[in-house]
């Protein structure tokens, strides 16, 4: 299953499910918003929105990663921190294209500990 947690400013799961639903018409997919406590749950062209809260996150086994999943992470850091170049950072840049406060969904920014 495909997973997001998004951090939205305002209620927009809603909005979201007829877009992703078409994209990824036979992958199973969750999205979850964290400031609502909600998540929006589809599988093939049909959805729901559902009431998802941060302990059931943390708690259920299900939503722990897998290695397979922490391998690909891993790899995704590797290859952004092998394509920046440190001379050229560009912090007013990357900010401007992704504000801060949405890095913290980010895994390249979460996981570098030298975050801009």
């Amino acid at each position: 299953i495909l997973f997001a947690k998004v951090t939205p400013d305002h209620d927009v799961l809603e909005f979201l499910a007829q877009h992703f639903c078409d994209r990824f018409k036979n992958d199973p997919f969750l999205i979850w918003d964290t400031r609502r406590e909600k998540a929006l749950v589809a599988f093939q062209k049909r959805w729901y929105i559902t009431a998802l809260s941060a302990e059931t996150i943390r708690n259920d086994v299900a939503f722990r990663p897998s290695t397979e999943e922490l391998s690909y992470r891993a790899l995704w850091k590797r290859y952004f921190d092998t394509i920046a170049i440190r001379e050229r950072t560009n912090a007013k840049c990357q900010k401007s294209f992704m504000p801060v406060r949405y890095w913290g969904n980010l895994p390249e920014m979460k996981m570098n500990p030298n975050n801009l």
